[in-house]
């Protein structure tokens, strides 16, 4: 939602820009989603998710910046592509480690459960940040977003190849 307010400001449109950057971001997602599940299946699920997360936050604070000092719809338009292909690996992955990690005859109440969460976790978002709008602005909520899902990323990445390298290290007896 905030999103959509801060593309309608800098572009002074209704829905016209809004639906140009959707379709842009939705090819991305798609042609990302393709492309890792062809190239990426012998990578670090883990370490790829992190480095998605931390490459998300700097698309996304590229396209906010790009937007606010020269709104230009080609740009954006490429900006929100590339968000879409570096996002998707996140949904990929997650996706498959549920599946994979799920029994069988659970996989129904897994994946619902998981479509609860997301929704729910989308609507308690919009109501904290459209206030939070209101009061500071799109484009400041979607600038620490991005800062938030950089650092996430990092840390997550950091941590995660810490972890590997302790479990790979040899064990002295």
């Amino acid at each position: 939602m905030v999103s959509i307010v801060f593309v309608q400001k800098a572009f002074a449109s209704a829905t016209k820009e809004v639906g140009l950057l959707v379709v842009g971001l939705g090819a991305g997602l798609l042609v990302g989603s393709v492309a890792y599940g062809r190239l990426g299946r012998k990578g670090d699920g883990f370490r790829t998710i992190f480095a998605c997360i931390m490459g998300t936050g700097v698309v996304l604070l590229t396209f906010v910046v790009s937007v606010l000092k020269a709104p230009n719809l080609l740009t954006a338009l490429v900006i929100a592509f590339i968000l879409g292909l570096v996002a998707s690996p996140i949904m990929v992955i997650s996706n498959t480690m549920v599946q994979q990690l799920t029994d069988t005859s659970m996989r129904g109440k897994v994946f619902s459960s998981l479509e609860i969460v997301v929704h729910l976790a989308f609507l308690l978002s919009m109501m904290v940040s459209a206030p939070l709008a209101d009061r500071i602005g799109s484009g400041d909520i979607l600038l620490s977003v991005s800062g938030l899902l950089v650092i996430v990323g990092f840390i997550g990445f950091i941590r995660h190849h810490g972890q590997n390298r302790r479990a790979q290290a040899p064990h002295r007896t």
